[in-house]
């Protein structure tokens, strides 16, 4: 049974409206002195090229018996994780009330650890993240992973 879990178009298209906006503010209303914010404007626009990116080519996570597959975006290939090789998956905090990731561990044997596994652990308490605006919320997404991962591991 494969499952696929495909980022949300629409909480991409509202973030790619409001970078545009921000551009526009950038470009065309002046600040006191009568100073445009072009930097602003330039740092939003290439945020709204990446979000139009993110449109074209959703995130999509592919989970199957084996494990998660990471796609789309602004990967060039593919990144395979094995179930085997992560402990579980978790909502990992941004900022308190706002933003979040889902976050996840590496057992301890694992195979394919990176080498920054440690370093981002102490940092922001996960040895890696699964950035994206996902459809549904993230709570829910990772209540998704864990399941799947359970059920994938009692099959072996």
């Amino acid at each position: 049974m494969e499952t696929e879990i495909i980022a949300s178009r629409g909480k991409t298209a509202c973030m790619l409206l409001g970078s545009l906006a921000f551009v526009a503010v950038g470009l065309f209303v002046p600040d006191r002195e009568g100073n445009y914010l072009i930097w602003g404007a330039v740092f939003f626009a290439a945020c709204s090229i990446v979000l139009v990116v993110l449109l074209i080519r959703p995130q999509r996570l592919s989970l199957d018996q084996e494990g998660l597959t990471l796609s789309g975006g602004l990967l060039r290939s593919p990144t395979r994780i094995a179930w085997r090789d992560v402990s579980g998956f978790f909502v990992v905090p941004i900022r308190p009330g706002g933003s979040s990731l889902i976050g996840f561990n590496y057992s301890p044997g694992a195979a394919n650890k990176p080498k920054g596994a440690a370093f981002s652990r102490r940092l922001a308490g996960a040895d890696g993240a699964l950035s994206g605006v996902w459809s549904g919320s993230n709570t829910a997404v990772v209540d998704k992973l864990n399941a799947y991962r359970e059920y994938a591991l009692t099959l072996k």
